[in-house]
């Protein structure tokens, strides 16, 4: 597997990503290529709340998030108050 250049944050740490996806396959797929560019998966979800808990838990850089899923709205509200 090809290995990119890290995506580095501003203190030179790499770029830290929750992965929220109902669908593993699409997590896993995303998470693939995550690291192939160098960032770091700081959790992952396959449901709202699971994607809160982890948010609170590993506070990420980025949110990359299903937003058709049921309850995304809540969901999406919930991690941008935060």
């Amino acid at each position: 597997m090809i290995q990119f250049a890290a995506l580095l944050r501003k203190d030179n740490q790499p770029v830290r990503y929750l992965v929220v996806d109902d669908s593993v396959f699409a997590r896993k797929n995303l998470i693939k290529m995550i690291e192939m560019f160098g960032g770091e998966v700081a959790g992952e979800a396959g449901d709202g709340l699971t994607a809160i808990a982890e948010y609170n838990r590993s506070k990420p850089d980025i949110v990359l998030m299903e937003t058709g899923e049921a309850g995304s709205a809540v969901r999406n509200s919930s991690i941008r108050a935060q």
